[in-house]
């Protein structure tokens, strides 16, 4: 049995939502903006409407997703939505989601799924189907993390570079498209090592990236001179000596995955072990940080 639920919550929400439900397995999350809102309102707008979609496969599931909704919203301090509970057919619905993303330009990247079309010549093909696994490129977060990319790479390519909670693999992937380096990839959740491995294999990419299954920065070894980390506040926060333990001098840190009143906190606790902010920018209500140390 397949049950969905949907609801409508304003943007800051729905962010905070989507971050919650990923630590529940067998879950498929999709938002849009909402048919019937948002008049008067840009999309970066905190009360911008959006709607969410869940698809669990048993009451049980759908239950927990609730009262984790309900958790979240108590702590955030939102009102909890309303849900509709519907019985659907059972169907893919990783995949229809899936296939239901539109392709999208980051710099020089062109990200999409495998039922869209090749990209305009010269620009760099990454093809991202990432089921369960986070960041297909769509979310603001893994988009920000290619934007600054591209602006690394502006003042050389790196050599050695750890996506730290690589999920689906894009920046891993955009990285061995681009350089030259030793890549690697450290992912907590199995089933986004899967899919980070799949989708490496896809993009021709997968002899260049090391695939490792844990949550210390310690486990590929040796020190980079590039880290993404695009993970959550709270994990940011805790990994803050550890990223600095493997981080060469001079090495750069692509930070995301946290909201902007989480920003001061982040940056104070990477400041305090010598790191200092070189860019950084708000897309929708994330924040975005590029470190030197």
């Amino acid at each position: 049995m397949t049950l969905k639920l949907a609801f409508t919550v304003p943007q800051a929400a729905a962010d905070q939502i989507a971050a919650g439900l990923s630590v529940i397995d067998d879950l498929v999350f999709d938002r849009a903006a909402s048919p019937s809102g948002g008049i008067g309102l840009t999309r970066e707008d905190p009360e911008f409407p959006i709607q969410c979609v869940l698809y669990v496969e048993s009451q049980a599931a759908a239950r927990h997703a609730q009262a984790m909704i309900e958790i979240i919203a108590d702590l955030a301090g939102f009102e909890v939505p309303d849900i509709d509970h519907q019985v659907v057919e059972a169907q893919d619905w990783v995949k229809l989601t899936q296939d239901s993303l539109p392709p999208i330009e980051v710099g020089p990247f062109y990200l999409r799924g495998s039922h869209s079309p090749e990209p305009p010549q010269g620009q760099i093909d990454l093809r991202i189907d990432a089921g369960l696994a986070f960041g297909t490129g769509h979310h603001e977060t893994t988009r920000g993390c290619l934007q600054l990319y591209t602006h690394v790479l502006e003042l050389g390519a790196p050599r050695r570079v750890l996506d730290m909670g690589c999920g689906s693999g894009v920046l891993a992937m955009a990285a061995a498209k681009t350089t030259a380096a030793d890549i690697i990839g450290i992912e907590l959740d199995a089933d986004s090592l899967t899919v980070a491995q799949d989708n490496a294999t896809l993009n021709g990419v997968a002899d260049r990236i090391k695939l490792i299954a844990g949550g210390e920065p310690h486990l590929g070894g040796g020190n980079y001179d590039l880290i993404f980390a695009n993970i959550l506040a709270g994990p940011l926060i805790m990994l803050a000596p550890g990223l600095t333990a493997v981080a060469d001098p001079g090495a750069h840190l692509l930070l995301a995955g946290l909201l902007i009143e989480q920003e001061a906190d982040v940056r104070s606790a990477y400041e305090a072990l010598g790191w200092t902010q070189h860019q950084g920018f708000h897309d929708g209500q994330w924040a975005l940080l590029w470190l030197k140390r």
